[in-house]
């Protein structure tokens, strides 16, 4: 769990700082998003559909942008 809240907090430092994406080749920059909190779901157990997705994106790695 230590490690997790380490990963959220961080990723929230990220997101509020508004990350480094962007704007497209001729559009307008997207406003940036006032980031407070986040929310954490933790559960016994999860349905089927939710720990098949869970168990896919295990196997990707992710880069400081999201993107696989």
């Amino acid at each position: 769990m230590k490690d997790t809240k380490s990963s959220i907090s961080t990723g929230l430092v990220t997101a509020k700082s508004g990350g480094k994406k962007k704007a497209k080749k001729g559009a307008q920059p997207e406003e940036q998003k006032n980031l407070e909190s986040c929310a954490v779901f933790v559960a016994k157990e999860y349905p089927e559909f939710q720990k098949k997705c869970l168990t896919i994106l295990r196997e990707f790695e992710f880069d400081e942008d999201n993107n696989i």
